[in-house]
């Protein structure tokens, strides 16, 4: 018995497989379901990413005698106290719409006691590391 007809037939199959992904028709815009849809996960990864950049500040803090960082970039730099390594990458610092997050060290929506780290959503939404007010 050869193998040659299951292999032949595999082949086939793939090219197949590989024409019928390879081949562009005509696309259909999103719909405007498709765009909240997206809109929402943005603002998910925006929540994410404030949560995890909050966190490295609290590392820094941590890691830095009780210090805050004075600019969210300070945890893009080798920390001598981190054995020379980063925090945070410098692409972290970039909301999903392409706008850098926004951060202040003297963290007034939390009565001074930690920095705040948000950014606005562009229909002026904004997303903090503070409780939101309900």
């Amino acid at each position: 018995m050869s193998f040659f007809p299951l292999t032949n037939l595999t082949l086939l199959a793939a090219c197949a497989l590989a024409a019928g992904c390879s081949q562009s028709g005509p696309t259909t815009p999103p719909s405007q379901a498709d765009l909240a849809k997206k809109e929402e996960a943005k603002r998910d990864k925006a929540r994410l990413d404030v949560k995890a950049l909050a966190d490295a500040v609290a590392v820094y803090h941590l890691n830095n005698d009780g210090n805050f960082p004075q600019t969210l970039q300070e945890l893009t730099q080798p920390q001598p106290n981190a054995g020379g390594k980063v925090i945070v990458a410098a692409d972290a610092l970039t909301d999903p719409w392409g706008k850098p997050y926004q951060y202040d060290p003297a963290g007034p929506k939390h009565n001074g006691e930690k920095p705040d780290v948000w950014t606005q959503a562009p229909d002026g939404t904004v997303i903090g590391n503070w409780p939101e007010k309900k």
